[in-house]
């Protein structure tokens, strides 16, 4: 089971229906947020763990937004 899977399973979300995107969009903003505040007020290593989250959470959303076939 690869990262994306794993987190989708504990958080109990799924990759299709209409309220997917509306989800993908709340954890981006919620960990843009949580970045934001760290770059701003507090350490390099809370910095960097708080990048490391918005990285996963944009991951997570690339890896099961529905790709366009050509």
């Amino acid at each position: 089971m690869d990262q994306a899977e794993q987190f989708r399973q504990a958080y109990s979300l799924t990759t299709s229906g209409p309220e997917v995107k509306g989800v993908q969009k709340a954890l981006i903003d919620e960990e843009w947020s949580e970045f934001h505040e760290a770059y701003h007020f507090k350490e390099e290593d809370e910095q960097l763990k708080e990048l490391a989250d918005l990285v996963y959470a944009v991951s997570y959303t690339h890896l099961t937004l529905p790709t366009k076939r050509i």
